[in-house]
């Protein structure tokens, strides 16, 4: 079944409301960091939520991504808080219109809307390749991303059962145009809940900006009559479906295979790291021997290495960091 839900919201309260910012996200494990972002001096992290504060800004900047959005009511900010930014994501997993297919409508002219900036983008990893598509200007208060989420979450072609049609349409919101968005979406949810409401808003927004029509002729008609609506019936009913709990995506534990490739993969950017860093193989080697176990490093380690509990210690195994 297809879902919404919001996939990143940012907001600002005011400097001297920084305590209210902690209570507000009690439920994240928020732990101060050297440096800030974005011309902040300080900042608290947590796993999907970042607090931006300075002592010559007025304001403290909270972001959550997806997984943070998860974790908070989106609907609990105070009045006082401005809405910077609102991502609306909708997930397709029926196959009514993936990446592919649009970017076809796209070369044959099936069509229409506002948008008139539209860029592409190709490929995440070798092993599993996406295709994105950018419809409006980076710099638009209104911007919408098509993209391969199944590439994006790195699933290999041969392992998405179950998401083998997995189209991610990310509608990113800001300035202004999310200050309205939000409130649009507060007083929508009173009503008919949250997830009806980002389906209403995500709608209004996308179909004067961008739709596939039923035939270039149509679209023709339209671009010159823009009050009559030739999206093709396909397009619309997509969105019209969707459920009220967001996707969730089960990762399977790591192996050695996939963990090699992943290295591999990240051999350019370490290559970098060497020419450009002094002694970076030396801080690499070190970061390695001070590296705790996870769980599932655990498990793997003791699954496919060929050796005994005493040649693991005397490899640097240590359970330790695992011990609570």
């Amino acid at each position: 079944m297809n879902g919404y839900q919001v996939d990143f919201l940012s907001f600002t309260l005011p400097y001297g409301h920084l305590p209210e910012a902690f209570k507000l996200l009690h439920g994240f494990d928020l732990k101060s960091k050297e440096k800030g972002l974005y011309g902040y001096l300080f900042s608290y992290v947590a796993p999907g939520c970042t607090v931006l504060y300075s002592p010559d800004r007025p304001d403290v900047h909270v972001q959550l991504s997806g997984r943070g959005c998860d974790m908070f009511d989106v609907l609990s900010l105070p009045d006082h808080a401005k809405v910077t930014r609102l991502d609306i994501a909708f997930d397709s997993f029926d196959g009514a219109y993936t990446v592919e297919d649009v970017r076809g409508c796209l070369l044959r002219g099936a069509f229409g809307g506002t948008a008139r900036h539209i860029t592409g983008f190709v490929g995440f990893t070798r092993e599993a390749p996406g295709q994105t598509l950018y419809v409006g200007s980076p710099k638009s208060d209104a911007r919408l991303r098509i993209y391969d989420k199944a590439s994006e979450q790195g699933i290999a072609p041969g392992q998405r059962e179950g998401y083998a049609d997995w189209t991610r349409f990310e509608l990113q919101l800001r300035g202004d145009v999310a200050k309205v968005a939000y409130s649009q979406l507060l007083k929508y949810a009173e009503g008919i809940g949250l997830v009806a409401s980002l389906a209403s808003l995500f709608a209004s927004y996308i179909r004067p900006m961008f739709y596939v029509a039923s035939s270039a002729e149509s679209v023709a008609k339209t671009r010159h009559n823009k009050k009559k609506s030739v999206a093709c019936p396909l397009w619309l009913a997509m969105f019209s479906r969707f459920d009220d709990k967001r996707p969730k995506l089960v990762r399977k534990n790591p192996d050695l295979g996939n963990l090699f490739r992943y290295c591999l993969g990240a051999a350019a950017a370490m290559k970098v790291l060497r020419i450009a860093v002094s002694g970076f193989d030396t801080v690499f080697e070190e970061a390695i021997e001070e590296a705790a176990f996870k769980l599932k490093h655990e498990a793997l380690l003791i699954d496919c290495c060929e050796t005994d509990y005493n040649d693991m210690f005397e490899h640097g195994y240590n359970p330790a960091p695992l011990c609570h």
